[in-house]
């Protein structure tokens, strides 16, 4: 079964469906699936672009380690860093992980992608930092 279609599970599945949305929308954040396994609708025109979300995707608030994940694997394909960076946008709540020094550091790092403004050699490096850091007690 496909992401899209556990996602549109009928009946009173909602506590499956939302983990699999989140599951979905975090492997977008890190980079291993794109937007079009979701059902995200992406169009740009240069520097204008919107983004249709499906309704079954729920928000989430990725951790810094998915974000750096992400960066890294995008970071040397201008245009698929770009369009990564929108959706990350459009499909997470960053607020939470927007704290500094790190925190800020990367999320100015994302919008800098998303606007096509490239992304700073420091912030690839804090990105390898965060991406294979050690989190074990």
């Amino acid at each position: 079964m496909g992401l899209l279609e556990a996602l549109r599970r009928p009946r009173d599945e909602r506590t499956e469906r939302d983990r699999a949305g989140r599951r979905a929308v975090i492997a977008l954040v890190r980079g291993e699936e794109t937007g079009h396994e979701l059902g995200v609708r992406y169009v740009s025109d240069g520097d204008s672009w919107q983004v249709e979300v499906p309704d079954e995707l729920p928000t989430v608030a990725p951790e810094l380690r998915d974000v750096a994940h992400g960066l890294l694997r995008h970071a040397a394909f201008a245009t698929s860093l770009r369009d990564w960076a929108r959706l990350v946008i459009c499909l997470t709540d960053l607020d939470p992980i927007d704290e500094p020094p790190d925190g800020e550091r990367l999320v100015d790092a994302l919008w800098a992608a998303a606007e096509c403004e490239g992304v700073a050699e420091e912030a690839l490096l804090l990105a390898r930092r965060l991406a294979y850091a050690d989190t074990s007690p």
